[in-house]
């Protein structure tokens, strides 16, 4: 984890903090409730056949010759309904006006038989009832209440404007006198005596801030719809099929039958989330939707849609925060990242999806947020570290690594896999420089210690310019690896072994115009060196305490080029202010057919802490 737990708690709660002061404003409403529709759409509401709808269609109208329709086309409409034995007929057609002829028989008809319910508009700017019913308890108004989307989502149940009765809503009456013969009445809910129970479910009034709603109009009593029936949910029969008396049998029998318009050429057109535009629902549907649900409620056979809490939901987005802020702290490749914000995402809105099933919304955008949020925050802020502690690393590998090994060994101790440990093979160069002991007491410390920094350097230099890297420093000399901590192939293995003799060679070269430093400070003896080179298998990895570890080389291999370069044999020794090369056989045998670097065999030779002595072979450095 590349952040900090200190700045990772303080990313997931400036995210979360800024969600939930976004969702506050109401800016997150939008897809909020978009997501909504798309999750109501896909939720089993499928239309219970108790209620069908009359509809008069554009054919209606051309046939009638006119619109409004005649009380008399009016009162011979529902009469045929009547005879059919409906349940309860619902008239969402405006009849506060007489359309002559027929007057008297439209009110005998509505006066006499008390199936009837009508609609009405509220408020004083509204359409009123037909005379013959106001004032009694069938009428109900058909208001819709429409969201600032322009979508139907709630109903109104009750309304009142404080100068009489309390109002009781078109489809809710529908719905009573429905459920009366099933023994289901209207209540006071017991535990919540300002909540309306339609038999075993409490209705528990809209409020404002449920939801995915911020600040919405919650006047009058209002309900979420919890299910979702487009347009042709429910048994149409047209007009002109019910006066011409071809509608089938039995198909308004004990059922809610509503009569009104759906003809394009009168506006009466809403949105829901089962459909917009002409995709949308005619205003009698709506109605029967609405009763329909009703109905299902009372019945027992669905359950109101409840939604979560406001503590609830922030706490949702509080952990989701955390979630993302923690996962994002870690330095994860781009699909990783990309996976986890789609995967992290999709639990989110499953989940959601899974509750609204269960009639309880969840909803997600301030969560989404808060967990896309904290999630790509954490990640930019690890990239921002990690850039500059790359930065720094790269920066002192740079000088004794090459570029390739130095990339490898960012991205192992960024991920902890390539600093193993991890079998290998590759090549070891031990270098060491002659004489160093005897001169390094003439001089001062800051004088020796400059000069030791030159020539250590030198070395160095001739490392990093073939490929390899110095990994250790001890007093006069030095260790350098050629290949770790690339896993290599075959041929590459052949080509360090190779680097590996050409670095031996530009080091015995640069240090040749080098002098031992006396204590006049004018070096009068050339500084010579004793190099060992062997590649064979080696194991690479961190080694040290919890607190202190380095990345390094060991095993045989190391032995054998480190037991080459102190090999102590008179034969071998060249003159003072001369250099050695001492290789093993396999060494050599990377060389290849070519005769150079020039090589000889001095034979085999014991070296200390090997069980058998091992060919050695000389490397002519061309002195």
């Amino acid at each position: 984890m590349r952040v900090p737990p200190l700045v990772v708690l303080g990313i997931a709660a400036g995210i979360w903090i800024a969600a939930l002061a976004l969702g506050a404003t109401g800016l997150l409403e939008a897809p909020e409730l978009a997501f909504f529709d798309v999750l109501i759409a896909r939720r089993d509401a499928s239309a219970a056949p108790r209620v069908v709808v009359i509809e008069v269609d554009e054919a209606d109208v051309r046939r009638l010759g006119h619109w409004p329709m005649s009380d008399r086309v009016l009162a011979d409409a529902l009469r045929r309904i009547l005879a059919a034995q409906p349940r309860v007929v619902g008239l969402d057609v405006y009849r506060d006006l007489s359309v002559p002829p027929g007057r008297r028989e439209l009110e005998a008809l509505l006066r006499g038989d008390d199936r009837v319910i009508s609609v009405y508009s509220f408020g004083p700017e509204g359409t009123g009832p037909p005379g013959v019913l106001a004032g009694t308890e069938r009428v109900g108004f058909n208001d819709i209440v429409i969201d600032r989307d322009g979508t139907v989502r709630r109903g109104l149940l009750f309304m009142d404007d404080g100068a009489g009765p309390v109002h009781t809503a078109f489809a809710l009456r529908l719905a009573q006198r429905y459920l009366e013969r099933e023994g289901v009445s209207a209540t006071a809910d017991s535990r919540h005596p300002d909540w309306m129970r339609l038999g075993p479910a409490p209705l528990r009034p809209f409020a404002g801030d449920d939801g995915g709603y911020a600040g919405e109009d919650d006047a009058g009593y209002q309900v979420l719809w919890g299910g979702c029936r487009g347009r042709r949910a429910f048994p149409m029969l047209r007009l002109g099929e019910l006066l011409d008396a071809t509608a089938p049998p039995g198909l308004l029998r004990d059922r809610v039958v509503l009569l009104g318009v759906t003809a394009r050429s009168i506006p009466d057109l809403f949105d829901t989330p089962c459909g917009k535009g002409w995709a949308g629902v005619r205003g009698v549907e709506v109605q029967a939707h609405a009763a329909s649900a009703l109905i299902d409620l009372g019945l027992g056979e669905s359950a109101p849609l409840r939604t979560a809490s406001g503590p609830l939901e922030a706490l949702m987005a509080g952990l989701l925060a955390l979630a993302g802020a923690s996962v994002g702290s870690r330095t994860l490749r781009p699909l990783v990242f990309l996976g986890a914000a789609l995967g992290g995402l999709g639990l989110v809105w499953l989940g959601a999806a899974a509750a609204l099933r269960g009639a309880f919304w969840i909803p997600v955008a301030t969560s989404s947020l808060s967990w896309t949020g904290a999630l790509v925050t954490a990640s930019a802020v690890g990239a921002a570290r990690a850039r500059t502690e790359r930065g720094q690393i790269m920066r002192l590998l740079s000088q004794h690594v090459s570029h390739e090994v130095a990339d490898t060994l960012w991205e192992g101790q960024r991920d902890g896999r390539a600093l193993g440990p991890t079998a290998l093979v590759g090549a070891v160069l031990f270098v060491d420089m002659r004489g160093f002991s005897r001169d390094s007491g003439q001089l001062d410390p800051g004088s020796l210690m400059q000069w030791l920094n030159q020539v250590m350097g030198v070395l160095a230099d001739a490392v990093a310019a073939h490929g390899g890297w110095v990994e250790d420093y001890f007093g006069d000399g030095l260790k350098a690896n050629f290949g770790p901590p690339l896993v290599r192939e075959p041929e590459e293995i052949a080509r360090d072994a190779r680097a590996s003799v050409a670095a031996a060679l530009a080091m015995v070269e640069r240090v040749r115009e080098m002098r031992h430093p006396d204590a006049s400070g004018a070096g009068t003896t050339r500084v010579g060196i004793r190099i060992g080179l062997h590649t064979g298998p080696l194991v690479a990895g961190n080694l040290g305490s919890a607190s202190r570890q380095k990345y390094t080389t060991v095993g045989e291999t190391v032995v054998v080029a480190s037991r080459l370069e102190s090999l102590d044999d008179p034969d071998l020794d060249p003159p003072p202010g001369e250099s050695r090369i001492l290789a093993s056989a396999e060494v050599v045998r990377h060389l290849g057919e070519s005769p150079l670097p020039r090589r000889r065999s001095v034979g085999s030779r014991p070296l200390k802490g090997l069980p058998a002595p091992l060919e050695v072979w000389r490397i002519d450095p061309g002195v």
